[in-house]
């Protein structure tokens, strides 16, 4: 379930300050990492936050993976032995129905209060999602920056996936 990662984010951040003895942590969390890290840190002393290509919908999260487990299930490349018993898996993964109604829930632009006042969005490839959340962010008062690396990319590109591993 969501709140148990959303837990284990904030007790690696308790952990790691207990070990290391700082008083401020920097998170930096990448796709649905990192909405966990905005989501699970709350009571953490968040310095900073780096979310990188986040996921800001839940709900467009589980869309897309449903809409590419429909697309890939028929595909013995992927999935060679399809399930027939309708079970949660989703993309070769258990995905029960209350964690992708937690997932569907899962709204960044509506998250308050936010662990920290200082986040960095990266977005790999230029994109409105991105520069919504940042804009949402800094109508909030809260000091946000949009960071586009020099080489685009994508996290989730199965084109790229298929050529890579494929023959």
């Amino acid at each position: 379930r969501l709140a148990r990662w959303q837990g284990d984010v904030a007790a690696a951040g308790e952990e790691l300050q207990a070990l290391s003895g700082v008083d401020r942590l920097v998170l930096v969390g990448l796709r649905l990492g990192a909405a966990l890290a905005a989501t699970g840190s709350a009571g953490l002393p968040v310095e900073r936050l780096v979310l990188w290509d986040p996921v800001t919908s839940g709900r467009s999260l589980v869309d897309r993976w449903q809409g590419l487990h429909r697309n890939l299930i028929g595909d013995e490349r992927f999935f060679p032995r399809p399930r027939q018993d309708g079970s949660d898996g989703l993309l070769g993964c258990a995905f029960s129905l209350p964690l992708r109604q937690d997932l569907a829930k899962l709204d960044l632009a509506t998250l308050d209060p936010w662990p920290s006042r200082r986040i960095s969005v990266v977005a790999s490839s230029p994109g409105a999602e991105a520069a919504a959340l940042v804009e949402a962010l800094r109508a909030r008062q809260l000091f946000a920056d949009l960071v586009l690396p020099s080489t685009p990319g994508t996290w989730d590109n199965l084109v790229t996936m298929e050529k890579a591993f494929v023959p």
